[in-house]
């Protein structure tokens, strides 16, 4: 039986459908940036209604291949919304994704990365699997969802979970990192060029990636651990995950002072004098006076940055081929603005403890191996085919290229209702109800808190420009907005 060649018309039909079926084809064609957009605005509207609609009107989202993006940003968007339980649920089916992508194998997912369906269209193709950083940041919000609902339990389930995706990203970059060595040797390809122009476009945006170990390590995780620890009054733990805080960000006052505090009550006196000698002797680690609670204010800022698109030229067997590439346009940021907290005659500043653009900026530069290659190969792969329609038809060679043109799109997906960044601040109030001022450039507002003796009160605030939504399970009925 003669077997024929694939014809440049069955090519060309596979290049324009190759999305289709395994990813939202709204995203394949027009990118995500515009869309999640959409979401930022609902948020920061503070219109609940608004806000239902958004999230109404991605439940057909939900249901595409990319579902696990829609479903961290329903679940982001419904916690603001009062609707923990619906939160709760996406995060958690999110969450069940990754744990069973974590199953697979780094490897089996390195290789899928390279493998005929993510070559044929553009990035978008294949099915959103998400970044290290956001899926941390998983796990640390549906945290905070089980601490407002007061179970402490689960939540140290799910810090333990973050703990875990951190080890497993990392080692997962380093699989990817090798099986695109791979496939740059086997095709011949040399990235010198590509990788030099591309240090030289993106340069502005290592703003902010030098200040991130790596994209995947994130001090807030260790820190919201430690204080369950500490509230569980096991000292010694405690102490752990705040040192671990300190080696991602050792900026932070009050990871410092509450890890002198626990090193003092369980007698690390190694680690008091480690302590002293780096933030000096005011650092004190004041235990927490009798007749107080702790207050932990948790300040969500902003939104993370999206992602841009520019055109990288590749020189490829004497032909100029066009790389469609994401990168962060950062030449109009601007650091993240601080909350004010006061409260019983006490009064703090929040200090950042995780800078998420830093670490979407860091995990692109961490990708660019794999895009870079996946690209390339893509780019020849459509040369060799409007090369062969051409041969065969000119006009078949001309929808070729435009073919080519129409799907030519950057990875541009990213969770982009997570915020700016984290911060964090901690103060001691007097037992009972307690009035709480939280004050930041263009809001402001009060709440009231029942402080137990002894006890941690968290207080989650996230603020969307001029809407700020403040959630705890201690807050008091009689909590009244600022006038």
């Amino acid at each position: 039986m003669k077997i024929h060649p694939v014809s440049p018309v069955m090519l060309l039909t596979c290049l324009l459908l190759a999305g289709c079926e395994t990813t939202n084809l709204r995203n394949t064609f027009t990118g995500y940036t515009r869309q999640g957009r959409d979401f930022q605005n609902a948020l920061s509207s503070g219109d609940a209604a608004r806000l239902s609609k958004a999230i109404a009107d991605i439940d057909r989202d939900c249901q595409s291949a990319d579902r696990i993006l829609y479903l961290q940003e329903r679940g982001r968007m419904r916690s603001m919304n009062g609707d923990a339980v619906g939160s709760t649920a996406d995060y958690q089916i999110a969450s069940d994704f990754f744990e069973s992508k974590r199953m697979e194998g780094t490897l089996t997912v390195a290789n899928g990365l390279f493998n005929a369906a993510a070559i044929a269209s553009n990035d978008l193709a294949i099915p959103y699997d998400g970044h290290g950083f956001e899926k941390v940041m998983l796990h640390n919000e549906q945290a905070m969802n089980y601490l407002v609902a007061n179970n402490y339990d689960f939540a140290r389930i799910e810090l333990n979970h973050a703990d875990v995706e951190q080890a497993f990203s990392l080692e997962k970059h380093a699989k990817i990192v090798a099986e695109a060595d791979r496939k740059s040797r086997e095709q011949q390809i040399s990235l010198d060029a590509a990788n030099a122009s591309l240090a030289e476009k993106t340069s502005q945006a290592a703003f902010g990636a030098g200040a991130v170990k790596n994209s995947f390590q994130n001090a807030f995780t260790f820190y919201l651990r430690g204080t369950l620890y500490e509230e569980s009054r096991d000292y010694d733990r405690a102490l752990i995950e705040y040192k671990k805080a300190l080696e991602i960000y050792p900026e932070n006052r009050f990871v410092a002072e509450a890890a002198m505090r626990t090193a003092l009550l369980c007698g690390a006196s190694r680690d008091v004098e480690t302590l002293t000698n780096i933030y000096g002797k005011a650092l004190k680690g004041t235990p927490v006076p009798q007749g107080s609670g702790r207050v932990v204010v948790v300040y969500e800022q902003g939104f993370v940055l999206a992602r841009s698109t520019f055109r990288l030229p590749f020189i490829w067997n004497g032909q100029i081929l066009e790389l469609v590439l994401p990168y962060y346009d950062t030449s109009a940021w601007r650091p993240a603005d601080g909350l004010d907290v006061a409260g019983a005659g006490a009064a703090a500043h929040t200090q950042t403890l995780c800078n998420l653009d830093a670490m979407a900026v860091r995990a692109l530069q961490e990708e660019y191996s794999e895009i870079l290659v996946r690209q390339i190969l893509r780019m020849i792969a459509k040369y060799k085919m409007q090369e062969k329609a051409e041969e065969q038809n000119p006009l078949l060679g001309l929808a070729a290229k435009v073919a080519s043109v129409a799907t030519d799109r950057a990875d541009d997906r990213n969770w982009l209702t997570l915020p700016q960044s984290v911060q964090i601040a901690e103060c001691f109030l007097p037992t009972g109800r307690q009035e709480l001022s939280l004050t930041a450039p263009g809001v402001s507002k009060s709440v009231a808190v029942n402080v137990i003796p002894g006890k941690t009160v968290y207080v989650f605030a996230s603020q969307f420009g001029p809407n700020m939504v403040i959630r705890s399970a201690d807050l008091a009925p009689a909590a009244l907005p600022a006038q």
